[in-house]
């Protein structure tokens, strides 16, 4: 009676219920706590219902995905993605990969000849290693309208005479705080800003229209989907970009951090959460206040500890009373922070704020991040993990191009080289890892990214790596974008790994990356967000 009773219940264990979909014939990485690689993989109603080597799956699915020795991953989180302006860039001048000073302006006058009606001429994605002291306002005077064109990074434009008397700059007006223009032999503006200066100029750009924000954000939703990515934060956002969100077929989910000064951190903390009330949906969450805390090494603006090589330390925008007192208005009403900080003083201001708050308010479910991390002091390493701080680097950032070698390495020095984009130190200490693109500064490409914060070397020409104690294993990198990338959003309970219950957010990959030379070549075939293809 035993062994009968066994019997069946045996066939009824191995009897698979009919379901929407199941993936065969390939690797599938469910990215859980075993790493377990499976051969099947079935979904039913948007979630993961089984994950395994029961073939059995298979034969029941409605549709059934060969994976033609490929991989199975969960959808790909983007931890830092500028997703509407970004996308807005791409409808302007594009300046990426431009060789040449003539190269840039034929694009220029190219683009303004085919938007006659335009009032300004604005664009960018140029080099700044590379044009460094070469640009000039009087190469783009012949456009005839005012001229603005960012430099890949974001903190330089080139502008023209046109656009400096729109602002009513010129030579008689100081350099901004944490800013200057370049000048000529006259001391007037050359075309050249840094930093806050572009701010001066770029206030005075049109505001994009609906259509524009709309356009903008249906490319870098196609790009991010093709990318394989599901979830993304956008890291700066405002009224009008959440408007653009929600007017949007999202497909994936937004996670929103909307700018907060400390000092004037009432207000803002009441329009957060006005914000939340009218945009919460099911695909797009205001969770989140943008703290900036410093500016960038190669500027010399990032805070650091000690003095740059040949120079004086700089302070943090903002003190740490002002910081704890806007972190503690934040967390109050609910929400976390999203630190902008890339020097190791302004990452110790944050950290020293988030200890402040939870003294304060106690231990919750926070998921606090910290964005960039250039640099981390080693005695603020073991704080990630004790803090339970999420450090969200730029992998594809961390290889010696331009940026590294003209303008880094030489105010740091060599000792705090070989601790740049301290990946390996901070895993090494217990501190958990989220990825980031911060498109379009730089690619959206995860994959090329992963290899960057493996190898630590340039994916696409051979070279020395950087600081190469601070590489990371295949199975950390993955994890930044999968598992450990839904704890910034909040949603590891659902996302991030392929076990039964959670949201099946997929991504198939052409091959296995653990099974190639080069991880930068994985392609990605094809998406699910909830068990919908695209």
């Amino acid at each position: 009676m035993i062994a009968l009773l066994a019997e069946l219940l045996g066939c009824a264990a191995s009897a698979s219920p009919a379901v929407d979909l199941a993936f065969h014939g390939g690797a599938i990485h469910t990215m859980d706590d075993e790493r377990r690689v499976v051969s099947v993989l079935a979904v039913d109603e948007g979630r993961v219902v089984y994950a395994g080597d029961d073939a059995a799956w298979v034969e029941s699915a409605a549709e059934v995905v060969d994976l033609h020795g490929g991989a199975l991953f969960p959808g790909f989180i983007d931890a830092h993605v500028h997703l509407v302006e970004g996308g807005v860039e791409t409808l302007g001048v594009q300046l990426a990969g431009a060789s040449t000073v003539e190269e840039m302006v034929a694009r220029a006058e190219a683009w303004a000849a085919e938007h006659p009606a335009a009032e300004w001429i604005v664009g960018g994605g140029w080099d700044a290693s590379t044009f460094n002291d070469l640009l000039r306002a009087s190469q783009i005077d012949g456009i005839g309208r005012p001229v603005f064109l960012a430099s890949a990074d974001g903190h330089s434009a080139w502008v023209n005479h046109a656009a400096l008397r729109e602002a009513g700059i010129g030579r008689q007006t100081p350099d901004p705080d944490d800013g200057r223009f370049e000048r000529d032999e006259r001391g007037a503006p050359n075309g050249t800003l840094r930093e806050t200066a572009v701010d001066l100029v770029g206030e005075f750009l049109p505001e994009p229209t609906e259509a524009e924000l709309d356009a903008g954000l249906a490319h870098a939703l196609a790009l991010a989907r093709a990318h394989g990515i599901t979830s993304a934060i956008d890291p700066n956002v405002d009224e009008a970009m959440l408007a653009t969100y929600a007017r949007a077929n999202l497909g994936l989910r937004v996670f929103a951090a909307v700018e907060l000064v400390p000092g004037e951190h009432e207000a803002a903390v009441a329009q957060l959460e006005s914000l939340r009330a009218r945009f919460e949906g099911d695909r797009l969450a205001v969770d989140a206040a943008k703290l900036y805390v410093d500016g960038v090494v190669e500027s010399q603006t990032a805070a650091l500890v000690d003095p740059y090589d040949g120079g004086d330390t700089v302070p943090a925008a903002f003190t740490l009373d002002e910081i704890v007192a806007a972190a503690l208005a934040v967390d109050a009403a609910g929400f976390d922070l999203h630190a902008h900080a890339i020097g190791d003083a302004a990452v110790r201001l944050v950290l020293d704020a988030i200890e402040e708050v939870e003294r304060a308010h106690g231990r919750r479910d926070r998921h606090p991040v910290i964005a960039h991390l250039e640099l981390v002091h080693p005695g603020d390493l073991a704080r990630f993990a004790v803090l339970d701080v999420l450090a969200a680097f730029q992998p594809y950032w961390a290889f010696p191009d331009p940026y590294i070698t003209e303008w880094t390495i030489p105010v740091v020095g060599p000792d705090r080289t070989e601790r740049l984009y301290p990946l390996g130190s901070v895993a090494g200490a217990g501190g958990t890892l989220v990825g980031g693109s911060d498109w379009s500064v730089s690619t959206m490409n995860p994959w090329e990214a992963i290899e960057v914060a493996v190898t630590r070397r340039d994916p696409e020409l051979p070279g020395p790596p950087l600081a190469p104690g601070e590489a990371i294993d295949l199975d950390t990198a993955l994890a930044m974008y999968t598992r450990d990338g839904a704890r910034a959003i909040g949603r590891e309970s659902e996302l991030g790994t392929l076990e039964s219950g959670k949201v099946a957010d997929l991504v198939w990959v052409d091959r296995d990356p653990y099974s190639v030379a080069r991880v930068s070549e994985v392609r990605v075939v094809r998406t699910w967000i909830q068990g919908a293809g695209g």
